[in-house]
């Protein structure tokens, strides 16, 4: 049983006593510095500061909420200080008795009341001792759930082999091994389905912790099945100790009495202010304001609807923009899916298309212009004084995609690109596309981005 010292007389007495015993002074209630009251000031302040974080802005919520909230943390404890004080005040202890005629005897000096910024500084160690052993204990606890938890899938494992080699060894209760040999052949026949299945293999698995129930009642176990036997007892063991430690730890959770409780709960509440505290502070707040700037002096809240209004304006330019690929490639009957570029024995580049016919008629030819660069983005021109473009003409016919299949996808061969040797970037755009029927699509203006592929050596 914990001791305390009395604020009037300084005597020891419990922690669960309800006054001193010597002079009559309360010790727990009303006498007590952490009372009701003063904790919902001090939850008061807290609330003021999380208003003055939510509602002001950041630059300037942040000093506000935290001077708030110690200035009523600091009253709240100065008034439960001055309060304990008068208490010690209002109640003296007992006069002493009388003296002795010897003269040189001293008289005893009186206690002076305990209070003020010692008592709140013993106080906070104490409430800071219950909150960390609170914290151990909860730890414990979790460790000891999690120990209990394994040891007991460990012991319905155990139970499970026990009837399993029970009912190999034909050393179980014979009506419990004919129903699990039924099951057994049940199972195994072709005709079930796996979702049949299931609640037939629950049914046997439930027979054989039966059937390793009947073995374990058996005394002595048994033949075949004594290590099994064994291995059950010791897992049993286990977890009946493992709960008795949980039961304990669960006990010992609640703290004795109604002042445990309240150092407990300041405790953790003071943990959650200061983890409160951490995340806001975590949170990005923008840049912070300039001096001789007021577009920026206003804070994050001035800027977050133009921010918005970005946002809003940068996903409708995407959305377009998908909708007039979506678009271009629905029209387009000839596709450029890949190219491949090289050079021939003397140096020369060249260039070769896998296309796919997009359309359910077949194309009788096509034409790409290409365009050679540098890697600087430069022109190169045909041998140094030709332009810079060449139209590839392929008039091979491709056929048509099937009525309910995939795109037709061809190779349509290597084009070399006499005179400009220097070129390492080249622009594919396809110009033109012969149709079956007759017709002949040429690319909408304003899709250039689209019909345009840019490849390089490596």
């Amino acid at each position: 049983m914990a001791l305390t010292n009395c604020p009037a007389c300084n005597s020891q007495v419990s922690e669960q006593a309800v006054k001193c015993p010597k002079c009559g002074h309360p010790i727990r209630g009303k006498g007590e510095w952490i009372t009701n009251a003063n904790a919902l000031i001090v939850v008061a302040g807290l609330l003021m500061t999380m208003v003055a974080w939510l509602f002001l802005p950041g630059v300037v919520g942040w000093p506000i909420g935290i001077g708030v909230g110690i200035l009523v943390a600091v009253g709240a404890f100065a008034y439960a200080s001055l309060r304990q004080q008068k208490g010690a005040q209002v109640r003296r202890p007992a006069s002493p008795p009388p003296l002795r005629s010897d003269a040189n005897q001293v008289p005893p000096p009186l206690p002076s009341p305990a209070g003020g910024w010692r008592s709140l500084a013993a106080e906070g160690k104490q409430v800071y001792t219950a909150t960390a052993s609170h914290t151990g204990l909860l730890i414990g606890y979790a460790r000891a759930w999690l120990a209990s938890y394994r040891l007991r899938k460990a012991l319905g494992d155990s139970r499970f082999r026990l009837g399993v080699k029970a009912y190999q060894s034909g050393a179980g209760e014979p009506r419990l091994v004919g129903q699990i040999a039924a099951l057994t052949t049940q199972i195994n026949s072709p005709g079930h389905r796996a979702a049949d299945q299931r609640p037939l293999k629950l049914e046997r698995r439930d027979l054989t912790l039966r059937l390793a129930d009947w073995a374990l009642a058996q005394a002595p176990p048994p033949a075949g099945v004594e290590a099994e036997c064994r291995e059950v007892n010791d897992a049993e063991a286990s977890l009946r100790a493992a709960d008795d430690h949980l039961a304990a730890l669960r006990k010992a959770l609640f703290p004795p009495g109604g002042t445990g409780w309240r150092r407990v709960a300041i405790g953790y509440g003071a943990v959650g202010f200061l983890l409160l505290v951490v995340l806001i502070s975590a949170l990005p707040t923008g840049a912070p304001p300039l001096a001789g700037n007021p577009a920026r002096s206003v804070g994050m809240d001035a800027q977050r609807p133009a921010e918005e209004d970005r946002s809003a304006e940068e996903e409708a330019t995407r959305d377009a923009e998908n909708r007039r690929r979506a678009f271009f490639f629905s029209t387009c009957p000839l596709r450029i899916e890949e190219v491949s570029l090289g050079r021939n024995e003397i140096g020369t580049p060249k260039i070769g298309f896998t296309v796919t016919n997009q359309a359910y008629q077949p194309i009788k030819a096509f034409e790409v212009r290409i365009a050679c660069y540098t890697k600087f983005g430069d022109p190169v021109n045909a041998f140094g004084f030709g332009g810079n473009e060449k139209t590839l003409l392929d008039q091979d016919e491709i056929r048509g995609r099937p009525p309910h299949g995939d795109p037709v996808k061809v190779w349509r061969g290597w084009w070399l690109l006499h005179g400009q040797d220097t070129a390492k970037k080249f622009a594919a755009t396809l110009t033109r596309v012969k149709m079956g029927d007759g017709t002949e699509w040429t690319p909408p203006a304003g899709f250039e981005e689209f019909n345009t592929s840019t490849y390089e050596f490596k």
